[in-house]
């Protein structure tokens, strides 16, 4: 599931579609996304209304909205 995961956040993905898009509860998901991010795998965005400026303009549905995102990790 996390090599999934990591495909579907190519591109920013909120939680709820995420959830929809594996199969797993939102409240089951969640702690595995802190856990990626801790560990520098990805990013949780935070849309900031900016909408015509802002990279994430794509998902945005407004100020509060985050989204993940997989950060490339170079070795």
């Amino acid at each position: 599931m996390v090599g999934r995961l990591l495909e579907l956040l190519e591109t920013p993905r909120t939680l709820e579609a995420l959830s929809r898009a594996l199969g797993v509860a939102q409240a089951d998901l969640l702690p595995l996304l802190r856990l990626l991010e801790g560990r520098g795998y990805l990013e949780r965005l935070e849309a900031c209304g900016s909408c015509g400026v802002c990279s994430l303009k794509a998902f945005c549905q407004g100020p509060g909205q985050v989204a993940y995102r997989r950060i490339d990790r170079q070795a």
